[in-house]
């Protein structure tokens, strides 16, 4: 049980998942609050905005292996942090973009998911790079 409880890596990975979010609102703030990437969300077909979200992982999986969350850098440590720099950029951006109105009532799920696929793009590579510019010292 002591194993699993690990309560100094569990404290770790979440200032990094903190460091993430953070680095993540760095990138992604300043072209959030343009038209012209509403824009692009709602005008790109989706599917140019699955094959963006597919061509994602493998280029924040490379990323991972040298900027992840962690020092350990296991197969399964690098999937893992390269999820956790999918979600958290998105569910930041989604808080954001929904806080600033462009969400209303009459959105389709198209052009939720071409926003959040557009601003989640920067904001999942500032995520990385936030945790190994920010972290270096301890990984």
């Amino acid at each position: 049980m002591a194993g699993i409880l690990n309560v100094g890596s569990n404290v770790r990975y979440a200032s990094g998942l903190l460091r993430a979010l953070l680095g993540a609102m760095i990138f992604a703030l300043p072209p959030t609050v343009t038209s012209e990437m509403w824009d692009l969300g709602v005008t790109m077909e989706p599917l140019r905005s699955a094959l963006l979200l597919a061509a994602t992982f493998p280029m924040l999986g490379a990323l991972s292996f040298d900027a992840g969350f962690e020092a350990r850098f296991t197969l399964l440590d690098n999937v893992l942090d390269t999820f956790a720099a999918m979600a958290v950029p998105a569910i930041a951006c989604a808080a954001v973009l929904r806080l600033f109105g462009i969400f209303g009532s009459q959105a389709t799920s198209d052009e939720v998911i071409g926003k959040l696929a557009v601003h989640s793009f920067g904001a999942s590579v500032g995520a990385l790079l936030a945790g190994k510019q920010f972290n270096d010292a301890e990984t």
